[in-house]
């Protein structure tokens, strides 16, 4: 009989899409790039309250991020819609607001991530943040 682990999770669900991450050198006032710090803002208050509210405690070490990222059907063709946003810069995008709201202690400590897009209604991003806390230093 296997034990089981004891873990800390934190759930968000947002309604709209999240501005992937865009790489910022000498371009830091492009419009992307000034609609991704806006975001990150937007994101950074949105995990404070969350983790406030669900009692999250930020680990120590290892963490890992599971991202579900529903798309509305491009109205032209009902298909995937191009302008969403690679998976991976996404992932990054939130990563990146969670050690900003000091829900995670560095991203460097990210283990895992499990991520999907698909179609949905309308556009949204689940997303969970959770460790093991046999894990934790």
């Amino acid at each position: 009989m296997t034990e089981e682990r004891k873990t800390q999770a934190l759930y968000e669900h947002i309604e709209r899409r999240v501005v992937p991450y865009v790489r910022v050198g000498r371009e830091r006032w492009t419009k992307r790039a000034k609609r991704y710090f806006a975001d990150q803002d937007r994101m950074v208050a949105l995990l404070e309250r969350a983790a406030k509210g669900q009692g999250f405690v930020a680990p120590t070490g290892p963490w890992r991020l599971g991202v579900t990222v529903m798309l509305a059907p491009a109205k032209s063709t009902g298909k995937m819609p191009k302008t969403a946003g690679d998976l991976d810069n996404i992932c990054k995008a939130i990563s990146d607001a969670a050690q900003k709201a000091r829900v995670v202690p560095d991203d460097c400590h990210l283990v895992s991530i499990v991520a999907g897009k698909q179609l949905g209604e309308r556009d949204s991003v689940k997303f969970t943040i959770w460790y093991y806390e046999d894990e934790q230093p």
